[in-house]
């Protein structure tokens, strides 16, 4: 079994079944799913047992706390690697389980980021590719989004039960101190978070805070004088580098590289700059959406906040007129899974359109028939990337396309294929990672050059300034 997912809950039955849903919907399979409930007296006992089939194992008693629930399914887990996503917690999509162990590479820890659930606004929160210990005594990584080799936990302990709020924050602080584990950042969105939970709640910030400070007198008992002696002579160094002229030109850089990360937005979606206005953009993810977006333009496309898997996106580009022209139907079973998506699956003949952040299929067939009237045949860009399922076949298709205008994402180069732009910095994976987030491609293609004449213009200072940048 390559992985152990373990939900803990307590009264929460609403949130247990929107992380159920999540979990037994992905298309990664190679999992066990625990469902540790606190003994809860709401309709929990029910939500689990509509699930049952798909749960692999259930355990409802009276617990200690969280982290004794935790432990809990710790003892039970069979896994490779554990993940804890409690109620309320869910999975970003039905394939970012898939993403994670295409790009896992058998390290201990390896953890993306998340997105805050805000009353029904999704707020981004990422976190930090390099880990130390200065990092980790005041920060920690989402147990949402980590995936934890189940060994480790024999090496380093369960969590400590004695904490209410800070114990995963205090195992991975002792993880990093007392083993030497090897770890990853990726860029993918793993999962949605409910901020309801206890360690959000302002009222529980000091606990954290005294939970914090008695969990690191615990772990640095035997070092305590040397570490404050260090921490005191670092002060003094820092205090005697701000009068450095060193210290003065490197305030200069940060801010110049600030004001350039705030500002190259607005140099991309320049709208003085930009002639071509009437143009139609076909893509196989969310990136029309983002360049509509921010030159404040009307979605000239139906490709809006949707994905195509890659086989049926070249099938539907080559032959982008019969496809455009079929009704949109829907299915409830994708070709490319088994498990009931928690989105619309519009079916254009024989080829699946993923209708990933829309609510309804009323919602996406109207927005979809509405954004097909306004297609501009006569000015199309075309934009494909080797994502969900591609195949080398299927970018040499893709550059055997007629369409005047076309490029293409990949984490591999190939020079011989004139649309295909290389996305260096996923070099050695076998797919580009999340583009739309941190709008990585505009680092490498001149956006409103291309739109305007159609010419594909590469940033020449790419390898330097926007690595210093965005890297």
């Amino acid at each position: 079994m390559l992985l152990s997912i373990i939900t803990i809950n307590k009264n929460n039955a609403s949130g247990l079944d929107k992380t159920i849903q999540s979990v037994i919907n992905q298309t990664f399979h190679d999992y066990e799913y625990i469902i540790i409930d606190g003994n809860s007296d709401d309709k929990s006992v029910k939500i689990i047992e509509q699930y049952r089939n798909k749960i692999d194992q259930v355990v409802s008693e009276p617990d200690k706390g969280i982290y004794d629930a935790m432990n809990k399914g710790l003892e039970l887990a069979t896994g490779k690697y554990c993940l804890f996503l409690n109620s309320g917690d869910y999975l970003f999509s039905n394939i970012v389980i898939d993403k994670i162990f295409q790009e896992l590479k058998n390290e201990d820890i390896f953890y993306g980021n998340l997105y805050l659930d805000k009353n029904g606004n999704l707020e981004p929160f990422t976190y930090t590719k390099s880990l130390s210990i200065n990092y980790l005594l005041e920060n920690g990584i989402p147990h949402q989004a980590t995936f934890i080799k189940r060994i480790l936990f024999k090496s380093v302990g369960f969590y400590n039960t004695e904490f209410k709020i800070v114990s995963d924050w205090f195992w991975t602080l002792k993880c990093f101190v007392n083993q030497d584990v090897t770890y990853r950042h990726a860029e993918i969105f793993c999962s949605v978070i409910d901020i309801s939970g206890i360690s959000f709640d302002p009222e529980n910030q000091l606990l954290i805070q005294n939970e914090k400070h008695s969990a690191k007198k615990m772990l640095f008992s035997k070092y305590m004088r040397e570490y404050f002696k260090y921490s005191h002579e670092l002060e003094s160094e820092n205090i005697m580098l701000k009068n450095n002229i060193l210290y003065k030109f490197h305030k200069k850089v940060v801010f110049l590289k600030r004001w350039i990360y705030n500002n190259v937005s607005r140099i991309r979606f320049n709208k003085e700059n930009l002639q071509n206005k009437d143009f139609t953009i076909i893509c196989n993810n969310c990136i029309a959406g983002v360049i509509y977006h921010n030159f404040d333009l009307e979605f000239k496309s139906p490709t809006i906040n949707l994905f195509f898997f890659s086989p049926d996106y070249i099938k539907f580009l080559e032959n982008f007129e019969f496809y455009i022209n079929q009704e949109l139907n829907f299915v409830k079973k994708s070709k490319y899974f088994d498990e009931k998506p928690s989105y619309p699956i519009g079916l254009l003949f024989d080829i699946e359109v993923h209708f990933l952040h829309y609510t309804s299929e009323k919602e996406a067939y109207i927005k979809w028939n509405k954004r097909i009237d306004r297609i501009n045949k006569n000015n199309l860009f075309i934009i494909g990337s080797d994502k969900d399922l591609c195949q080398f076949d299927h970018i040499e298709r893709f550059d055997k396309l007629q369409f005047k205008n076309k490029i293409f994402f990949s984490a591999k180069n190939y020079p011989s294929l004139k649309s295909v732009i290389h996305i260096e910095k996923y070099n050695n994976r076998t797919e580009i990672g999340d583009l739309i987030e941190r709008q990585e491609w505009l680092n490498y293609i001149d956006l409103i050059t291309w739109l305007n004449t159609g010419k594909i213009k590469k940033y020449f200072l790419k390898k330097y300034l926007f690595r210093i940048i965005f890297d």
